[in-house]
Formats: C-alpha cells, structure tokens, sequence
C-alpha cells in the first residue's frame, strides 16, 4: 500500500509539470491551471475548489483463450473521460495497446522501457473545443504472457464544470479546430458529450458515465428514475 501511494504521489507530481508543459504549447502564461490542483485560495482563505481526484488502476490482461484469433479480454475503444490527463506505464514487453490515428487507423504503441503513454482526456478535448483531442485507445487482449498496466488518471476537482474550465483556455487555442477543419466541418462534428450543459458538472458528468457504463448497478442502487434520466 505505502509503494502505491508513494507512486501515486509521484505520478501527480509529475502531472503538474506537465500541464505546464501544455501550457508552454498553448502560449498560456505558466501556472495558469495550478488553481485547478493545488487547492488555489481565495480571498477568504478557502480552497476554491475540491481536491482533485487522482486515481490510480493496477490492471491484468490474461492471454487469449484462442491464440491464433486473439479473442479474450480486452478493452474496446474508448476515451478516458475520469479527467484532465492520463498517464500509462506497460509493465515489461508484452503489447497490446493501440491508439486511432486521426486517418482512422489504429496505430500500435508497444511498450517502450522507462516511458509512460500520456492520453488527453474528454475534459481536455471539451474545454480546447476539439482543438486536442481525447485519444481514442484500446486494447487486445495478449497472446501469449499476461499483460499488466498501471494507468494514472490525473482527476479534477468534481464541482469544477466544464465552463470553468474553458473560461482559462484561449479563444486562439479553441479556434485551432476550426482553423484547420473550417466552420462546416466543425458544425457538423460534436466535439464531446462533455459540452452538453445539462452535464457542465464534472462531478455530475462522472456520475452519467458510469451509470450508463453499469445500467444494472445503477437500477439496483439508485433506482429506475435516476438511471433513466442519466441514460436518456
């Protein structure tokens, strides 16, 4: 448990320095999203925000049950949509993960001794409007050796919503989208489910996405009303 922790801390260390990485990219002045991880204080002396909810995941991969079709468990495609950035070490060489190219292909990513593969989460993608984009991965399951991953979410304070958020981002960087793909294209294209106002709540957001992940736990614990109006 004390290795875990001492790891997760690390990983979040290493998360702030790289959002000010971003935000060097971006031309933002440094430290411009500190307020949403560091429990920024106010004129009364409060934190603005709620902590952010890191989280960290230990997960195995067995083989296939059929080699030659490599049928087994996996992970279909998805975006990481439990915050701001993610941050994933494959542990040893066994591979598995890929990511969608923007031409639709999927692009292997083997893992690279002493490296970490870094995905941009849906908030990120809602609040640059499509100007980075939440990457879209999966994994298959392994052949042969088990597989195993630790993924680091870096969180973001629960009743942080997504406005806030877009409110610290730059019009030059939310038009980068539009710049590149023209106003029809963008028009056409939902950027993310994380642009509805109905969910401008992360917290609320977070609360949709895994009662429609887990419709039946959701009937159980939280009734038919709840769940409908979240899956509808």
């Amino acid at each position: 448990m004390l290795t875990a922790s001492s790891y997760h801390d690390a990983l979040a260390s290493l998360s702030y320095h790289f959002v000010h990485l971003v935000e060097e990219a971006f031309n933002i002045p440094q430290h411009t999203f500190d307020a949403f991880f560091s429990a920024a204080d106010d004129s009364d002396g409060k934190s603005t925000f709620l902590p952010p909810q890191h989280r960290l995941k230990l997960l195995k991969y067995p083989p296939a049950r059929d080699a030659a079709t490599a049928t087994g468990q996996g992970v279909g495609a998805h975006k990481d949509s439990s915050g701001w950035l993610t941050f994933l070490y494959q542990v040893g060489s066994e591979p598995g993960l890929e990511v969608l190219g923007r031409d639709g292909t999927w692009i292997a990513a083997p893992p690279l001794a002493g490296t970490f593969v870094v995905n941009f989460g849906n908030a990120f993608e809602a609040a640059t409007d499509g100007a980075v984009r939440a990457t879209v991965h999966r994994v298959r399951a392994p052949r042969e050796r088990t597989r195993y991953s630790i993924p680091f979410f870096m969180g973001l304070p629960l009743d942080l919503t997504v406005s806030e958020i877009r409110s610290y981002i730059p019009e030059a960087v939310k038009g980068m989208r539009r710049d590149d793909e023209g106003e029809e294209a963008v028009r056409k294209t939902a950027v993310s489910s994380f642009l509805d106002p109905r969910w401008d709540s992360l917290g609320e957001s977070q609360l949709r996405k895994w009662i429609r992940s887990h419709e039946d736990v959701a009937r159980k614990w939280y009734g038919d009303e709840v769940t409908n109006y979240y899956v509808s």
